[in-house]
This record gives structure tokens, sequence and C-alpha cells, in this order.
């Protein structure tokens, strides 16, 4: 009789995130993410078709999660500091994830990802500017969020033990663009 294994999707996700997020895409196998969730390799396969699919599916879920959570802090009026200190804590967390994003930015897997979340990043901006009474054009509210991520995966990767320091910077240029 098939073992059952409760909450068996969750389980993958959680050993799968954990080990592309510290190790990074290439150095994961199907077998390592099996052996950390304790099943057999077969029935991971059943879920996943193979490690690019899970990657992509990890990171999709991954991104809405992190939606969520900003989307929190957004509803119950959290400053600029709070914000991107959620936006760079969610990036540290995914560290491992970015290097593969960069890599195969041209797949349409990627297109779309990066699409959905330009969305849903502009559809927080608008948030923010209808609270606030501040106007960012439409053409630089992509530029803008593109310019956060990149000087946060860049600060991640550059001084990754300023924490303090890449927040109060960060969070210091978004204001000064903003006044």
């Amino acid at each position: 009789m098939p073992k059952i294994i409760d909450n068996i999707e969750e389980k993958i996700f959680k050993a799968a995130f954990k080990l592309f997020a510290e190790k990074g895409y290439n150095s994961v196998s199907m077998k390592l993410v099996a052996e950390d969730v304790g099943i057999a390799v077969g029935t991971l396969y059943n879920y996943h078709p193979n490690k690019q699919q899970l990657f992509f599916n990890v990171l999709k879920q991954n991104i809405k999660q992190m939606f969520s959570i900003l989307n929190q802090v957004i509803e119950r009026e959290g400053n600029t500091v709070e914000f991107i200190t959620t936006l760079y804590d969610q990036a540290m967390r995914s560290r491992g994830f970015t290097e593969e994003i960069i890599k195969n930015s041209k797949k349409q897997q990627m297109i779309a990802l990066k699409v959905d979340f330009i969305k849903m990043m502009k559809a927080i901006i608008h948030k923010v500017n209808e609270r606030k009474k501040l106007t960012i054009s439409a053409k630089n509210e992509e530029k803008l969020i593109r310019l956060v991520l990149l000087v946060i995966i860049d600060l991640i990767k550059e001084f990754p033990d300023e924490r303090e320091e890449n927040i109060t910077f960060i969070s210091n240029l978004v204001d000064r663009i903003y006044k």
C-alpha cells in the first residue's frame, strides 16, 4: 500500500524553495528535493515533470506569497521603510533564485512572470499614490520598480552584512524620488 503524506505539495514547495534559495538552481537536483521531503524521486515527478518546471512553480508561488505580504504592509498603511524592509527581506530570502531568473530572462515563462511581477508592483504603487496623493507618471512607474529591484539585488550581493544600511539607503532613495 502506498505511503500517504499529508500536505505533500506544501512540503515539496518548502523543501524546493529552501534548496533553490540556499544552493541555486544548478546545485539542486530532483533527487535532492525528494530526499529532503522524504519521498521517492518518482513521487516528486508525479507532481513536477522536471527540475525546470519545479523551479518555475516554486518561484511563481513564492512571488504570490511575497505580494500578499507586501499588500498587507500597504493595507495597514506601512511607511516606505517598512515596505522596503519587507521587499528587501523577501529578496534576501529568495537570493538563490536571482541568478537563474537573470540567466533565463528571455524564456517565455520568465517573461510572463516578469510581466505579472511588474503589474503587481504597479498595483502597489497605485495604492500608495492614491493614499498619499502622490503622482508618478505611468511611464516612470516601471522604471522605479526596476531601479528599486536592481538596487536591492545588487546591495544584497555586494554588501550582504549591511542590511540596515542598505534598507535605509533604498528607503531614502525612494522617498527622494517621491518628493
